[in-house]
């Protein structure tokens, strides 16, 4: 993500003056929590970052700038803990040196935004709020991901930039990518039937005793919590006439049409009254629950209003006021009981509860993102700790497991033997046909072969770009240096000649390999930065996340080739 260059694309102050009260309306649910965000001073209790606290708000931003990620790159990438929080470390880095995104920078990166238009190519507020709705964010949720996403990006350019593609590695892949090949392939299918694999007791609980962490279940909990759903209040969100005056006051040209001869004509306000609602009634709503979810925490954090203790019992205080009080089962951190965009903030919150002691302890503050369509206040009930069930517990799954693992490392045995036989002939100077029909390959006909042809759709050979990226390494008489996996199987292959190409391919492949190898090498620089940087913040998460390995050492020509 790019900061828009939004001189070329602003041209007066009125269009900043329309779109200043879609980020208001969009901020103006940042003080909604009130005392009930506050009565839980550190939120969540995730652990510390640089010797503080680390902020829940920060950790949620992360998890909706992941979930922003996944929408705009239509990917469904998972990220780890100690992933979520090397980008917490990162956006604290990019804090300290000055690099942020401006409101203004945000509102022309929004207005850019292709799907945020109406019929007419021009940014509309009611097209915003109704897609966002569609994938589940909030307006304040939706702009600190975007924020995030910059200002990481901002970062990453100070970072990595500047990497070198080596001429050498250039050429050669230039080359791979135009030549022809001509190729032999030889297919070993895979007879090992994990079903039908021997196992005895003893080597299940020897595979039981070696693999502990395949069956280890994570730490997980109950709670009983109360919702405060944002659509029950559409009865009490009431919407004056001087706020809907005002918004269309500050919007005009969300309402402004083009008459004849393209003369601008601000729609009159009757007329555009139901959509100002439409727009206004939810914020209103949602400000209502999260005031009400804030005043339900505060019973257990502070006096009352009439001077009583806090409240110790959930339930009764629930019922009290009306609540209606749901029970879950247990449950991990990854798979709370509740929607998505709720879904990180929900967890480090209630996986930071501590059981017994004062009620404080067991009940959280305010659970919901700043304008979330509904908000949670939740009381620990049980803890299971992580732990690894009893063979006897899960005996039929480990056997399945068995069985599996042995007939796979079977098969991987045959493969290597083969891989030797054909390399050994090789050395040899013998026929890499009649090799493979010896050691039972199924031995395919020659056939030329183009990187080109990887993505022709009609690829004369199974796993195609796997076949192409390997081959382009190879000279004639070369064999593939590792297997590639096929359905049933693998494949071996030998280049049996390879001529040039096209010349004129070979420029137009050359501007994107320098760009892919460019790109790889910054990609590991910041990967590299993103680790050694959350070391250097020394994190110390309340819930342990796995080790890292050794970061990656800066190797200039290697990083490149990589």
């Amino acid at each position: 993500m790019f900061i828009i260059k939004f001189n070329n694309m602003v041209k007066n102050k009125w269009i900043w003056a329309a779109f200043a009260i879609v980020v208001a309306v969009a901020f103006g649910a940042s003080d909604m929590l009130g005392a009930g965000s506050r009565a839980r001073e550190g939120g969540g209790r995730l652990g510390s970052l640089g010797g503080k606290a680390l902020d829940p708000g920060l950790y949620q931003t992360v998890g909706n700038l992941i979930r922003y990620r996944n929408l705009m790159g239509g990917t469904q990438d998972t990220y780890s803990a100690r992933e979520r929080w090397k980008l917490c470390a990162a956006l604290l880095r990019a804090r300290e040196s000055g690099l942020s995104v401006s409101d203004s920078e945000l509102a022309a990166i929004i207005r850019g935004m292709g799907f945020f238009r109406d019929a007419d190519g021009q940014f509309s507020s009611e097209t915003y709020n109704r897609v966002l709705s569609r994938i589940e964010f909030t307006p304040t949720m939706f702009q600190e991901a975007l924020r995030a996403d910059v200002a990481l990006n901002q970062l990453r350019f100070c970072v990595a930039r500047g990497p070198w593609a080596p001429p050498s590695v250039v050429e050669d892949r230039t080359l791979g990518r135009s030549d022809r090949f001509t190729l032999r392939t030889a297919t070993l299918t895979n007879a090992f039937d994990a079903a039908s694999t021997d196992v005895s007791e003893d080597e299940a609980r020897a595979f039981y005793d070696a693999h502990p962490d395949l069956y280890r279940l994570p730490e997980r909990r109950a709670v009983r919590y109360v919702v405060f759903p944002a659509v029950a209040y559409r009865e009490k969100a009431e919407v004056t006439d001087e706020e809907i005056k005002a918004y269309y006051d500050e919007n005009e040209s969300d309402f402004t049409t083009k008459g004849t001869n393209d003369v601008e004509v601000l729609r009159p306000l009757d007329e555009v009254r139901d959509e100002i609602v439409g727009i206004l009634a939810p914020e209103r709503q949602r400000e209502l629950a999260a005031t009400d979810a804030g005043d339900f925490a505060d019973l257990f954090f502070r006096p009352g209003y009439d001077g009583a203790a806090p409240a110790s019992d959930f339930a009764a205080a629930a019922a009290k006021l009306g609540y209606a009080v749901s029970t879950t089962a247990l449950f991990s951190a990854d798979e709370p009981p509740v929607s998505p965009d709720l879904a990180d903030d929900f967890s480090a919150n209630v996986f930071a509860l501590e059981a017994g002691g004062e009620v404080s302890d067991r009940v959280s503050g305010v659970i919901g993102a700043d304008g979330a369509s509904e908000y949670f206040v939740a009381e620990l009930l049980e803890t299971s700790d992580s732990h690894v069930p009893d063979y006897g517990e899960i005996a039929a799954r480990v056997l399945a497991d068995a069985r599996e693992d042995k007939a796979s490392r079977a098969f991987q045995d045959e493969v290597s033997r083969v891989q030797e036989a054909l390399l050994r002939g090789a050395e040899e100077g013998g026929d890499f046909a009649a090799i493979a029909a010896t050691n039972g390959l199924a031995v395919g006909t020659n056939f030329v072969f183009t990187a080109r042809d990887a993505f022709a759709g009609s690829a004369p050979v199974e796993s195609p770009h796997q076949v192409a990226q390997s081959m382009m390494q190879l000279g004639a008489g070369d064999l593939s240096p590792s297997p590639i996996a096929v359905p049933g199987g693998v494949l071996f292959f030998q280049v049996v000649a390879r001529e040039p190409g096209d010349a004129s391919l070979a420029g137009t492949y050359r501007d994107s390999i320098v760009y892919g190898l460019e790109s790889q090498a910054a990609d590991a620089l910041w990967e590299d930065w993103l680790e050694r940087n959350l070391v250097s913040m020394d994190p110390k998460p309340n819930t342990p996340f796995e080790a890292a390995g050794e970061p990656v050492e800066d190797d200039g020509e290697d990083a490149a080739e990589d």
